[in-house]
């Protein structure tokens, strides 16, 4: 079957773009699953993030969950959504994939799974993260903005802003608090 990418027919553009996700998506189902994390986990992960320049220390067991490769049961990604004090705000946090892993869509995945999970508890409240400014479109489609003016942030997210702005820069990037 020919598809002629033209500008005069997006209609065809967007059925075959639609039919790559669902083929790619089926087979990210199959290949890769979600679990509680373990004490385990927790070491890895605390160990990855600060390795990778990110914050080790908000860390919880709980909170984490990790996303494995079905066949052999290895890690391959994790994130939470931990509660801000104060009780009615939420960071989505710690998102990490193994390098070899990236691009294969277990970072939208693992994403998707948290909010979802975040959602079906009945949670209210806002959602807010911190990420490099190269990912902001990675969050966009998840319904997240950037919040420029980082007040009107949790009080803990503008100090973790402030800290983590000074290391991003020192590594040659800047850093973005976003909402949901």
């Amino acid at each position: 079957m020919m598809i002629f990418f033209s500008v005069y027919l997006p209609g065809h553009l967007f059925v075959w773009a639609l039919y790559v996700m669902n083929v790619q998506s089926l087979a990210l189902k199959e290949n890769f699953g979600f679990r509680k994390a373990t004490n385990d986990d927790v070491a890895f992960a605390r160990k990855a993030l600060f390795q990778n320049a990110m914050n080790p220390l908000s860390i919880s067991e709980r909170n984490l969950l990790c996303s494995y490769e079905v066949i052999s049961n290895n890690l391959v990604g994790f994130g939470q959504v931990r509660q801000l004090p104060g009780g009615k705000d939420y960071e989505l946090a710690s998102l990490y994939v193994k390098p070899a892993y990236r691009q294969q869509g277990v970072g939208s995945a693992l994403v998707g799974e948290l909010l979802r999970r975040f959602e079906d508890e009945h949670i209210c409240g806002s959602i807010f993260l911190l990420t490099l400014e190269p990912l902001i479109g990675f969050y966009e489609p998840f319904g997240f903005s950037v919040i420029d003016d980082i007040s009107a942030a949790p009080e803990q997210l503008q100090f973790e802003f402030k800290a983590g702005s000074i290391i991003s820069m020192a590594l040659g990037n800047s850093i973005k608090c976003m909402c949901r």
